[in-house]
């Protein structure tokens, strides 16, 4: 049967057991206390739940069942509570953190992806501006290559020219050297060793142009009269294709060693009033 007594010294309630506790003694311990109210508050369930009515419901209630966790209890769990709250949120910190290393290094992959892209379009456009060169070099040999076989064309057609009127000074020459010969009936000009000369005025209606000679490479000498410096070299070559009926793409005309272009005008060549061009023909149409 438990007995309630106060404490004088701290004026608190105790609950003693009279069969155990007896005055001058120091009492159970803390264990038996906790073993001996769990004993009797299994033993007021038991009696509770036989439906006991008879039985004397004369002791407290357990306080501490009712008091719920201690101070100590209740500090332990919000401890936990609060390094639980630490760990999760260092580890929320983490994730962060990894997801911007993350973002970085991507951003850091895709900036080198597009450096090498560039480097990659650089070394393909200064390849292409390389091989552009070679061809521009190439081109440019060959350029230079033919120029100066036009050049010697050109020179060697002069030399032709020259030839061909030493051949007639020489026949000249000679035919003075044998005399005078007549000439028969039926014979034309054409079988005698005469230099040929024709003059056709290719521009009458402008009395106030200049003159120049055509010589072609039997010793022939072609004279133009009244043509402009603004001449084109193709209405020269128009003319003659009227006067001799040598079609345009047949001609050549060497002027100083240079071929004369169709697009270009004798004053582009400098070609003024008295200057001789050498005509030749092509035997093919090219």
């Amino acid at each position: 049967m438990f007995k309630r007594s106060q404490n004088k010294s701290t004026g608190k309630a105790q609950v003693i057991n009279g069969n155990d506790q007896t005055e001058g003694s120091t009492g159970p311990s803390a264990a038996n206390q906790q073993q001996n109210v769990n004993e009797q508050y299994h033993q007021e369930l038991t009696k509770l739940e036989l439906g006991n009515k008879n039985y004397p419901f004369s002791c407290e209630f357990p306080r501490w069942l009712l008091a719920g966790p201690s101070a100590a209890q209740q500090q332990q769990n919000v401890s936990e509570q609060y390094h639980q709250g630490l760990t999760k949120l260092e580890l929320e910190n983490r994730l962060l953190k990894a997801q911007l290393m993350q973002k970085d290094m991507m951003d850091e992959i895709n900036g080198l992806k597009m450096k090498v892209a560039k480097m990659e379009q650089q070394q393909k456009e200064d390849d292409l501006v390389g091989q552009i060169q070679e061809l521009k070099d190439e081109q440019k040999k060959c350029s230079d290559k033919y120029e100066a076989l036009e050049k010697e064309l050109a020179r060697k057609y002069v030399c032709i020219g020259k030839l061909g009127q030493l051949l007639t000074r020489i026949d000249k020459i000679e035919d003075q050297i044998n005399g005078p010969k007549e000439i028969s009936q039926g014979t034309s000009s054409s079988s005698m060793p005469v230099e040929e000369q024709i003059s056709e005025d290719t521009n009458s209606t402008n009395p106030s142009g200049m003159q120049i000679d055509l010589e072609t490479m039997d010793g022939k000498i072609i004279t133009l009269i009244n043509v402009q410096p603004s001449t084109t070299i193709r209405t020269i070559k128009a003319n003659i294709e009227r006067v001799k009926n040598i079609l345009i793409n047949d001609q050549r005309l060497i002027f100083d060693e240079y071929t004369l272009s169709e697009d270009r005008t004798l004053a582009d060549y400098n070609i003024g009033n008295g200057d001789k061009i050498y005509l030749f023909q092509h035997q093919c149409g090219c």
